[in-house]
């Protein structure tokens, strides 16, 4: 009877850079959009975009019963708050410069009120956290607003719910509408009338809609008007009022819809507004600026004479078409670039993605325009200089979305990693944000250093570190990072990935390519698939259309070992491509793979690979997980991402005879994107979504939401580290966090509830797991150590009479087996994987 009850209570226990002086403005575009194709793909394939009404249902639901239904204790986070994420917008307190707030692309408001040295994050009860921009009251600086939903749109932009107001400087918040508009871009208040407020919109960019437009509210949001509409694919991305006389109001237009089916990201739309009624009315400015098919426009006013203002205007090319100024309130513009080769190339090829101009208060003749890198001209426009240190020199990061002026020479930039401040002038700058909003792809264990984990990031490489170096992460490696692995055999060897399937190989710090024999001309996923084999670390698979395998791994070279197993190149490439692999822990023969077009195979390794395809009976959708079981022949999870009308079903699916036939556990699990599947044994198992993570201790039957202090933030990898009694989540908003495992609970017998760590020896670890001959425990002096076969069978014990024991497994054949250490009242049940 021990044995049943244990089994059920086993203890839980790195490249290229989008921003290639050398690329043409097409692959440059391309590079830059792939992210959020990415995830676009994922979540809608395939329909040509995603059922928004679903996901703002589960939003609301899951906002609404977090504390209903979830395991009631707080995640830890782990970091990095060195490392850094996407800033859209920067606000700074009108009478306290040492209070400022930001914005992050999707990891929500953060405060700092010591200038930088130490953050707070702000409203994470909001259902979205992408942030578009931040506004102060300035009669009221503790009446704040905050505009959800990214403006930068890409393929798959981070979406809001409408303008949040607070009337206590942040520490709460209230909705006040516009959430059928999605994505804000500006709110601006009247200076005297501070119930009437403006906003620019461009509504839900993945379809054409009416909700689009600049809107005006006179009841501080209760109800509002929309006073400006351009048409079904345009919206309003950015807007002024004129402080001295709020009736003038100037508003910038931009044609935008991205679908799988439809990609609008230039018009005649794009043009700057004017209205001299308080935003009823409103006139198309033309003298002096450009009237043919434009993209987006950035807005800039002076705050010494209103009827100064600037205009950037990117052009069909993406690049800077031309940076404008009007003296007459409008009237009239001149182009201040002169030499048409001044500003070429500082957008990088893809200027919708910024389109920020920004004029130095105390001196108006410094302009500057914000892209890869910071261009300024001190002479009003006749000459620029790059006024940051090149992106590659990563002192300052890559991507810069705003920039504001405390002084003359005091000047903050929000940037695609992070918050960086001058105090002379542009010559010398310092990271100052120190804010947990690293967006993370995929995430790894050490397995030779229990707690330190290892992330890919979104333009951000590869990182490592935890809680105790949390401001001290190491980046190990560039580009947009991916996957890790550690060799669980050699401590000084591991993996790593950036974009498109770009792997290498580090050993002891020396790095070198890992893709010899891999077809170049393979169509690869943005976040290409890679495995480490479960019985031999020398033997790994990757994943483009096909399956390669490589035997002999580092040094070796990769062989092909299947055909296309995609429906083939018809949509492009991004959209039939291997996403997903596992191999099969009891069979070194067999090895699963899932693409992004809903095909699920199994090959079985007969002297060369058969491949079956298994996807009959499961959805038509992208696989983004697959596991399968240590303990039981034949069982395998498969998870899926989609949005469908009327579908209300998150996509997971178990098989308990290798793919033939399948069945639904999504139980209770409210319909989302999942992204990741986990699975501990037959009965435990955790997914990571686009609005936390959820575990189930009854093989799928019920589902609750992991931890109390987690926001809906999306979560794209987690991990169980069996070590230190811990889940690991990488969010792709807020770094890496874990929760401890002993808050969860398994039913092990009817109405016995024991928790899963319950009599855990205190600091007890061991490693390596998998392990080929030993196996060394720590902190288990004086304890009883018994190893079971999966069938009960008692087939190894001692008593550990030193505080690190280590001892052979060499004569255990390769497999599961349970390991139970037993001191005094105290008591541990773990997995453990014998190569």
């Amino acid at each position: 009877m021990l044995f049943i009850a244990f089994t059920l209570t086993l203890t839980i226990g790195c490249s290229e850079n989008k921003h290639s002086p050398t690329e043409s403005t097409t692959s440059k575009l391309d590079k830059l959009s792939a992210p959020n194709e990415h995830m676009w793909a994922q979540r809608a394939y395939p329909d040509a975009h995603v059922d928004f009404k679903a996901m703002n249902k589960v939003a609301q639901r899951v906002s609404e019963t977090t504390n209903q239904k979830s395991a009631d204790s707080p995640w830890t986070l782990e970091g990095p708050t060195n490392i850094g994420g996407r800033i859209n917008a920067v606000a700074l307190h009108p009478e306290d410069a040492n209070t400022i707030l930001v914005g992050a692309a999707a990891g929500g408001v953060f405060k700092t009120t010591d200038g930088g040295a130490n953050w707070e994050a702000i409203g994470d009860d909001f259902n979205y956290l992408a942030i578009a921009h931040i506004q102060f009251d300035l009669q009221d600086p503790d009446i704040v607003y905050v505009a959800t939903g990214d403006p930068n749109i890409s393929g798959l932009p981070h979406l809001g719910n409408g303008l949040y107001k607070s009337i206590d400087g942040g520490d709460s918040w209230t909705n006040i509408g516009l959430a059928e508009q999605r994505i804000m871009s500006k709110v601006a208040i009247h200076p005297t009338e501070p119930n009437t407020l403006f906003a620019g919109t461009m509504g839900l960019p993945f379809e054409r809609n009416e909700e689009r437009g600049f809107y005006k509210s006179i009841d501080g949001g209760a109800n509002w008007d929309q006073t400006l509409y351009l048409g079904d694919d345009a919206g309003i991305c950015d807007l002024k009022v004129n402080p001295q006389n709020p009736d003038i109001v100037f508003a910038a237009g931009w044609n935008r819809i991205r679908n799988n089916q439809e990609s609008v990201i230039t018009g005649t739309d794009a043009r700057i507004y004017r209205s001299t009624d308080g935003a009823l009315t409103w006139d198309t400015l033309t003298v002096g600026l450009p009237q043919d098919t434009l993209c987006r426009i950035g807005l800039e006013m002076s705050i010494n004479d209103p009827n100064t203002l600037w205009a950037i205007i990117i052009s069909q090319g993406f690049g800077v078409e031309g940076v404008y100024k009007t003296t007459d309130g409008g009237d009239s513009w001149t182009n201040l670039i002169t030499d048409p080769f001044a500003l070429e190339g500082a957008l990088g090829g893809f200027g919708w993605y910024f389109a920020k101009v920004r004029a130095n208060p105390w001196n108006e003749n410094e302009i500057s325009v914000l892209g890869v890198d910071l261009w300024t001209s001190f002479d009003n426009g006749e000459t620029w200089e790059m006024t940051t240190p090149p992106w590659w020199a990563y002192e300052v990061h890559a991507d810069k979305h705003d920039m504001i002026y405390l002084s003359d020479d005091v000047i903050m930039l929000a940037t695609d990693g992070g918050l960086y401040k001058t105090t002379d002038h542009f010559a010398t700058w310092t990271d100052i944000d120190n804010i947990p909003n690293t967006q993370f792809y995929r995430i790894a264990l050490d397995p030779f250093n229990p707690g330190v984990y290892t992330g890919g990031a979104q333009d951000n490489g590869t990182t490592t570190g935890n809680e105790s170096t949390l401001d001290e992460w190491v980046r190990d490696y560039g580009g947009d990072g991916f996957q890790c692995i550690y060799d669980y055999e050699d401590p000084s060897l591991r993996y790593m990935e950036t974009q498109y399937g770009n792997i290498v190989f580090d050993i002891d710090g020396f790095t070198d390519n890992f893709t010899f024999g891999i077809d170049p001309e393979d169509r690869n996923n943005w976040d290409t698939p890679y495995i480490m084999s479960s019985i031999s670390p020398q033997t790994m698979y990757t994943g483009t259309h096909r399956m390669y395998q490589i035997t002999d791994a580092p040094f070796g070279s990769w062989n092909l070992i299947s055909d296309d197993l995609t429906d083939g190149n018809i949509f492009g490439a991004n959209f039939h491509t291997i996403s997903t692999i596992a191999d099969d822990p009891l069979d070194e023969s067999l090895i699963y793979t899932g693409t992004t077009d809903g095909n699920l195979w199994k090959g079985e390794n007969v002297g060369g690979f058969e491949w079956t395809n298994i996807q009959a009976g499961l959805p038509d959708r992208w696989v983004t997980s697959i596991e399968v079981s240590s303990a039981t022949e034949n069982r395998l999870w498969v998870s899926q991402s989609g949005y469908k009308d009327n579908d209300e079903t998150a996509h997971l699916h178990r098989s308990d005879d290798a793919g033939q036939t399948w069945i639904d556990i999504s139980g209770d699990l409210p319909e989302q994107p999942v992204n990741h599947l986990e699975v501990v044994n037959d009965s435990i198992l955790f997914i990571a979504t686009d609005f936390g993570v959820y575990s189930t201790i009854n093989a799928g039957e019920n589902w609750i939401r992991v931890g109390n202090n987690m926001p809906t933030i999306p979560v794209f990898d987690v991990k169980v580290d069996t070590a230190l009694h811990t889940l690991v989540a990488g969010t792709f908003a807020r770094g890496i966090w874990t929760f401890p495992t002993d808050s969860l609970y398994i039913l092990t017998e009817p109405e016995i509830v024991i928790n899963i760590n319950e009599l855990a020896f205190s600091g007890l670890s061991f490693y390596p797991n998998p392990t080929q001959n030993f196996l060394t425990l720590k902190h288990a002096e004086g304890a009883l150590v018994q190893l079971f076969d999966l069938n009960g069978k008692l087939v190894h014990s001692h008593t550990s009479m030193t505080s690190e024991d280590q001892f052979s497994i060499a004569n255990l054949k390769s497999g599961k087996y349970v390991m139970l250490l037993t001191r005094d009242s105290e008591r541990s049940i773990q997995n453990l994987v014998k190569l």
